[in-house]
């Protein structure tokens, strides 16, 4: 499960079950020649967890396509909320990874997002943020308790 303290835990549950959000929008790094368990720490191991290793089993069998976003139905497992997750297409995001997303939600037609910000690269998050404010697709913070 996830490598959370109890208080961030406890938090993370809080926030997860009181959300009204449809979407949770998260990032997934694969670290070279690690396993998906090593990888899926945070907020993203919890989900994985509730969702009773959906996420993780769709990582070992390379179902999260590098450079795409994938839509992970939730069943009501975490709360309201679906999950989308970004896999990055290198070892870091870049700017090319803020263009596929924001292209990859007006595709979706995706109107609004909760930001999983501990999933995200801090300046990333800032761009992506800055590019949906652009194009009027709304987003909170999961951080944030909303």
């Amino acid at each position: 499960m996830a490598r959370l303290d109890r208080k961030s835990l406890e938090s993370l549950k809080l926030k997860l079950d009181n959300s009204k959000h449809r979407w949770l929008f998260a990032a997934f790094k694969r670290t070279n020649g690690s396993e998906a368990g090593e990888t899926m720490e945070g907020p993203l191991g919890y989900f994985d967890w509730r969702l009773h290793g959906q996420v993780s089993r769709l990582v070992r069998s390379k179902v999260l396509k590098e450079g795409s976003i994938t839509m992970i139905p939730s069943q009501r497992h975490l709360g309201e909320s679906n999950l989308l997750i970004y896999t990055s297409k290198n070892d870091e995001f870049n700017d090319q990874d803020v263009e596929s997303i924001i292209e990859s939600l007006e595709k979706l037609q995706v109107d609004e997002v909760c930001f999983v910000d501990a999933t995200w690269p801090e300046d990333i998050a800032k761009n992506i943020k800055s590019s949906l404010n652009n194009k009027s697709i709304s987003y909170a913070s999961l951080e944030d308790g909303v």
